[in-house]
């Protein structure tokens, strides 16, 4: 008997994040109190940030504290935001406009859904049932749309599938959109320890993959599971946990019975719609935005930059073939990244900020790349068997890469921007290399190089050449042209600056970091190069042949998914 509990704690010790991981891979984010608990849910959740933030009673705004009690009937969104959160001062308002189509939507798809319910169970049709529900799914994902936004009956959707719209309101729009794929988000949390999806080195093999395995029979019973936590909840005394909404998804078996079918026939039709509801809102939660390896988790390096809206795109992305249509968007959770940088905001007019958005992004230096519904879908089981943090911060891909320019004939790259990688081949007179922070360059077998550069503590190398001009290394060091009928370059420390003027072949003018280079009223230049964020200029040449500027743009199928008047 000792042994079989000494296998048991193993297991549990295996499900669970050891305690050296049960830290936050943010700055200043510890570890939530409560978050292990084996009950998941939105009171819990509320009660250890409470406890956290040291504000029992009083509501958090801005890092101040304050008693916001007699406000609470006239908050605009409704009392409910704070007669229950006490945590952090939510405002909801909508927008102006009417959103007519998002509620023309899930009004069909709600009358929808109950209508094949009574028709499956009036012909003990299972597939009419399957129609049923995966049409309650639909509409409690479009409820999703509405329950962000101040109090009005069509959040109560939700409600329809055993979830609570209320606690999601807690859940979902305060803890998953505040603190998205980080410890505080109970959306990760609720899903433990059978879904982990955080990169914890601690994740046994059976647990990383047992959980493909797994992931259809949570997805399968996420509706069961929220009602059985009411239950608990209620029982265990929690106040405020039984509301009149709790009671609405009775009304699919009401209906059944009303279709003159038995009471056996309603209860298994009933017990058949909700697992496929379930199953179906699992599928399309789980793979709809924010779990793939390329996006932050939790574990993994962080940006430098602790920007709020920065850690939105950082941890969604896209699918443009979901945001070409206004249904698509509003029962698959799309235009995702727009959503979480503005929740309040109806599905039906998200769209419209795509200019401003990537706009913005340019301003960044942000390259925000939608990706395709396939990807996200294989991301997300591949990110269940991440047991690696990734250590480079977003927007730090590329580094490590290597840039080489081998048997090339001709250079003519303008490059910059920071940590791209500029290859050049199958030119005729190769002039510089540039790689970015410990990558290496390599030009060899060349005709006529006249430099390689390479980033921090980087080696360039110049061999077998017929006439090398400059052999340049790393920050500070120093660039010696010896010996060389026509040297070109004379290469200094950072911030420093290289002249080549009165040159009859200058092929490159170079300076330090936030520098700028000029090449211009040359015979032929082949290349003008920067430091991070310089500028690279090349006039008046005679055989420039390309630039290239490492700054996003808009993707041609989000444009096209633009209203006329926008395009």
């Amino acid at each position: 008997m000792e042994a079989k509990w000494t296998q048991v704690q193993r297991l549990l010790k295996d499900l669970f994040p050891r305690d050296e991981e049960k830290k936050s891979s943010l700055p200043g984010l510890g570890y939530p109190s409560l978050r292990d608990d084996p009950l998941k849910s939105s009171a819990l959740w509320l009660k250890g940030k409470c406890q956290d933030d040291n504000a029992d009673g009083l509501w958090r705004v801005h890092d101040d504290l304050y008693d916001l009690t007699g406000f609470i009937d006239k908050h605009p969104g409704g009392s409910y935001w704070l007669s229950v959160t006490k945590v952090r001062k939510v405002w909801s308002d909508n927008p102006p406009g009417t959103p007519w189509k998002s509620m023309a939507i899930a009004d069909l798809l709600l009358m929808s859904s109950l209508a094949s319910a009574v028709l499956a169970a009036f012909f003990s049709n299972f597939l009419l049932g399957l129609v049923s529900g995966v049409l309650l799914a639909l509409t409690t994902v479009s409820a999703h749309n509405f329950f962000h936004q101040r109090d009005n009956f069509r959040m109560y959707y939700f409600d329809l599938s055993f979830m609570s719209s209320r606690e999601w309101r807690v859940s979902h729009s305060m803890s998953h959109h505040l603190y998205t794929n980080t410890l505080l988000d109970l959306e990760i949390s609720m899903l433990e320890p059978f879904l982990q999806l955080l990169p914890r080195t601690s994740k046994p093999w059976w647990v990383r993959y047992g959980s493909w395995l797994v992931s259809p029979l949570v997805y399968s019973f996420m509706f069961h599971t929220q009602l059985l936590t009411r239950i608990v909840l209620i029982v265990a005394g929690y106040p405020n946990t039984l509301k009149k909404e709790n009671f609405l998804p009775l009304l699919v078996p009401a209906l059944m019975l009303c279709s003159t079918c038995g009471v056996v026939t309603a209860l298994l039709m009933w017990i058949w719609v909700t697992l496929v509801a379930s199953f179906t809102f699992g599928f399309i939660g789980l793979n709809a935005a924010h779990h793939h390896p390329e996006l932050f988790h939790d574990g993994d390096a962080p940006r430098p930059d602790r920007d709020w809206g920065l850690g939105q795109v950082d941890a969604v992305r896209d699918r443009p073939e979901i945001s070409r249509s206004l249904f698509l968007v509003l029962v698959t959770f799309g235009d995702h990244c727009l959503h979480h940088l503005f929740p309040t905001v109806d599905h039906s007019h998200l769209h419209i900020l795509y200019p401003v958005f990537y706009e913005t992004c340019k301003q960044f230096n942000i390259d925000y790349q939608p990706t395709s519904v396939f990807d996200l879908i294989r991301g997300q089981f591949q990110q269940l068997a991440n047991n690696t943090p990734n250590p480079n911060a977003p927007g730090t891909k590329t580094v490590l890469e290597t840039a080489n320019n081998t048997s090339n004939k001709g250079l003519q790259v303008i490059k910059t921007g920071v940590l791209g990688t500029a290859d050049n081949t199958s030119n005729n007179d190769p002039q510089v290399i540039k790689t970015e922070v410990l990558g290496t360059a390599n030009n060899t077998s060349n005709n006529d190089p006249q430099v390689i550069n390479t980033g921090v503590l980087g080696t360039a190398n110049n061999t077998t050449n017929n006439d090398p001009q400059v052999i340049k290394t790393g920050v500070l060091e120093t660039a010696n042209n010896t010996s060389n009928k026509d040297p070109q370059v004379i290469k200094t420390g950072v911030l420093e600056t290289a002249n080549n003027t009165s040159n009859k072949d200058p092929q490159v003018t170079k300076t330090g970091v936030l520098e700028t280079a000029n090449n211009t009223s040359n015979k032929d230049p082949q290349v003008t190069k920067t430091g991070v964020l310089g500028t690279a200029n090349n006039t008046s040449n005679t055989d420039p042949s390309e630039t290239e500027a490492a700054v996003p743009t808009i993707p041609n199928d989000i444009i096209n998914s633009y209203p006329q008047e926008l395009k």
